[in-house]
C-alpha cells in the first residue's frame, strides 16, 4: 500500500478492536501508541481510552501525552498495538495520527473520558487536552505462530 492510502478494517478486525476498546469493568491497558522523535528515537505509551470511529479511523484521547504529543506535532507517522493478552491475539495498526484541539471529536473524547472516570471512581475527572485521530493504513497480526507479524491489510 502506498504511503497515505487508507486501509479498510474488515468486520472481524473492527469487531475485535471494538471489543478490546470497550470500557471494561476494571481499568486495563490493551492499547499502545508508538511514535518517533526527530532523531528516530521510538516512544511507546499505554493509552487508556480509544474508540473505533469507522473502518479507517480510531479515536484516542490525549490525556497526559508529553513526548508523544511532541513527536506527533513533528511527525504524524504512528503505530497502534491492540491486544487481548489472555487470548494471545491482537493487531498492530500503522498510519498517521492528527491532534485535534477543538470541535466535536474533542468533545466526544472528553465525554468518553468523563464517563470512564465516573465508572472507575476517578475524581476529579481527567480532561483530555486533545483528540488524536488515527487513520489506519496497514494492519499486521499480533499472535504467536506462523501468522505472527504478517500483514493482514
Amino acid at each position: 500500500m502506498r504511503e497515505g492510502s487508507m486501509a479498510r478494517l474488515t468486520p472481524e478486525i473492527k469487531a475485535f478492536l471494538e471489543e478490546q476498546l470497550r470500557p471494561a469493568q476494571r481499568m486495563k491497558f490493551c492499547l499502545y501508541l508508538a511514535t518517533v522523535d526527530e532523531q528516530g528515537v521510538p516512544n511507546v505509551v499505554p493509552v487508556g481510552s480509544g474508540q473505533v470511529l469507522d473502518e479507517q479511523t480510531i479515536l484516542l484521547a490525549d490525556n497526559f501525552m508529553g513526548k508523544t504529543r511532541h513527536n506527533l506535532e513533528r511527525n504524524p507517522r504512528a503505530a497502534l498495538a491492540v491486544a487481548d493478552e489472555g487470548a494471545l491475539e491482537g493487531y498492530q495498526l500503522k498510519g498517521h495520527a492528527e491532534l485535534v484541539g477543538s470541535g466535536p471529536l474533542l468533545e466526544r473524547v472528553r465525554q468518553h473520558m468523563e464517563e470512564a472516570c465516573r465508572r472507575f471512581g476517578i475524581s476529579p475527572p481527567i480532561v483530555p487536552r486533545a483528540a488524536v485521530v488515527f487513520r489506519v493504513e496497514e494492519v499486521y497480526a499480533l499472535r504467536p505462530g506462523p501468522e505472527a507479524g504478517k500483514r493482514v491489510l
